[in-house]
């Protein structure tokens, strides 16, 4: 903080007499301020991180009167500490059991938007519309992995299934999700590669009357309380891993939440994406305000970094099996993610991870292995 505030306060001095010198202190500044923004961003995304607080010159006249009462008061304070220690310790207790964050301690928490399930390797996303319905956006590579997360969300009808690709480890769980549920219709990628589990997710639809539809970017999808513009694919890239790069990606906006879900794309379909941002100003303007980033393909490092720049948010979540063989995720991705400011939550570590809405505000929390 000192740091920050002392180039400030100089940088406020230096400006009438020698503007490029404040400049050049503002920059000097902005290092620190910096790291204090990303620890405040940081534990923001906990449960209980942040509180209600009056917005305005009202918060700010309240702030003042607290602190004041505590500097004032700070040494009667630990007057009475010292002589009823018992006593303090008791209110401590109590102080903090009416603080901490009790969402973590239930399933599904409260006000929850989107889930990433832990299915192991891979991806299955749940986007809460109406009680008891959801969106899911691929089903893992275990039926009875993703069955139980559905079942813990307390999920009995699924508004669409959107496939982001055909990779085993997004579409080999479909029997799960539909496994005595409701289910609407199947959207999915256009390019029907690989072959074989194409024709398992046919066979599967086709068993339970389930009409499948391909999407394409520009596409527009609207549910009950959640709308999601289909950014990618625009075009087949022969480059790569194809079905990688044909995949699905959605901006999600559910409430006061705003996410993007990558699927797999690789390198060469995210700066395809990236092309498509510096030529839309809407996509532009939507890129830079995502609350959250569902990381492309589990962590690889076969990702473009100037996408992944354009598209930084506070909170990053990652879909991946623990212990796999692929690396993932790996070292670059991380970094990557980390230099842009997000708080790294991975379904390897922390279990199925939720994103909800509290108060208006953007938090997450998580259940657990």
């Amino acid at each position: 903080m000192a740091p920050a505030t002392v180039c400030g306060v100089a940088a406020a001095v230096v400006a009438p007499l020698w503007p490029f010198g404040a400049t050049m202190l503002c920059w000097l500044g902005a290092l620190p301020t910096l790291g204090i923004a990303w620890v405040a961003r940081t534990c923001a995304t906990v449960p209980g991180g942040t509180l209600p607080w009056l917005d305005g010159a009202p918060g700010a006249l309240l702030l003042t009167a607290l602190t004041v009462a505590v500097v004032v008061t700070g040494r009667w304070w630990l007057h009475q500490v010292s002589l009823h220690p018992v006593l303090a310790l008791a209110g401590a207790i109590t102080l903090l059991a009416f603080l901490a964050p009790t969402t973590a301690l239930t399933w599904p928490p409260a006000g929850w938007r989107f889930v990433a399930c832990d299915v192991g390797q891979g991806d299955g996303l749940v986007l809460a519309t109406t009680p008891g319905h959801a969106v899911l956006v691929d089903a893992g590579p275990d039926p009875a992995a993703i069955n139980s997360c559905l079942g813990r969300l307390h999920v009995t009808v699924l508004d669409s299934v959107v496939l982001s690709h055909f990779h085993a480890d997004h579409v080999d769980g479909l029997p799960g999700a539909l496994a005595g549920r409701d289910v609407g219709e199947i959207l999915a990628s256009p390019v029907r590669e690989p072959p074989y589990q194409w024709r398992e997710v046919a066979r599967w639809a086709g068993a339970r009357g389930i009409p499948i539809r391909d999407l394409y970017a520009g596409d527009h999808l609207a549910w009950s309380g959640v709308t999601a513009e289909v950014w990618w694919p625009a075009r087949r890239i022969a480059s790569g891993s194809v079905p990688n790069n044909a995949s699905v990606v959605l901006a999600v906006r559910s409430g006061p939440v705003h996410l993007l879900l990558l699927g797999d794309v690789e390198r060469e379909a995210a700066h395809a994406v990236l092309l498509e941002l510096r030529r839309s100003p809407a996509m532009a303007a939507e890129a830079q305000s995502f609350d959250v980033v569902k990381a492309p393909h589990h962590g690889s490092a076969n990702l473009d970094e100037a996408f992944m720049d354009a598209v930084r948010s506070p909170v990053a979540v990652i879909s991946v099996g623990e212990g796999n063989d692929y690396g993932h995720p790996s070292a670059k991705a991380l970094a990557v993610l980390r230099r842009n400011g997000s708080a790294v939550f991975r379904t390897d570590q922390r279990g199925d991870v939720a994103v909800v809405e509290e108060g208006g505000r953007v938090g997450v929390t998580w259940r657990g292995r």
